[in-house]
């Protein structure tokens, strides 16, 4: 598995690429789809980048790591050269640890 990590200077947001076709992104899709995370205001301190192709991605915005964490999963698509979150892909989450 190929694991690669950006800290995009804009913000302490830490980024990871994984999985087997992390390389197919550039750091202009990262950057984009950085972008569109912000703007739609899913931003959290640690984003996870899945490549399913060049142009498609899961995302997920948050860790899962806690109980009462919330984070987002989402999907982005890449058209004519431009990256967009599928909207009505957006899944809110809050982790729930039982014991």
């Amino acid at each position: 598995m190929i694991v690669a990590v950006f800290a995009l200077a804009a913000c302490a947001t830490e980024v990871r690429v994984l999985g087997p076709q992390a390389s197919v992104l550039s750091s202009g899709d990262i950057q984009q789809i950085k972008e569109i995370i912000t703007q739609q205001h899913l931003e959290k301190p640690t984003v996870l980048i899945k490549p399913l192709g060049a142009d498609r991605a899961k995302v997920q915005s948050g860790l899962k790591d806690y109980s009462g964490a919330q984070y987002y999963e989402f999907t982005v698509i890449k058209r004519a050269g431009r990256w967009t979150i599928v909207e009505k892909d957006i899944l809110p989450w809050r982790t729930i640890i039982t014991y």
